[in-house]
């Protein structure tokens, strides 16, 4: 069973790798660790995994960031565990 703090961040409007590391460099300030990203330059979307220790902080600190506005919604973050909830 996945780790229940293993969260997939999906971004939009993500039109090159300096936009990808703002929203890494984002998600390392608001407490998760990046395990692995994926770009999608013609899409505009990238799809990053990372691990938070504390959810609910990790989401307070990371909804002040801008790279926040470019989930689709506050709800944007799921967790890979099938059971878990935020």
């Amino acid at each position: 069973m996945p780790n229940p703090n293993v969260l997939r961040i999906r971004f939009s409007e993500v039109e090159h790798h300096g936009d990808l590391d703002t929203c890494i460099q984002d998600l390392g300030r608001s407490g998760a660790t990046v395990l692995d990203h994926q770009l999608d330059e013609d899409a505009e979307e990238a799809v990053v995994h990372v691990t938070v220790t504390d959810y609910m902080d990790f989401r307070l600190r990371f909804e002040k960031t801008d790279s926040a506005d470019f989930c689709e919604s506050m709800g944007w973050i799921k967790r890979e565990a099938p059971n878990a909830t935020p």
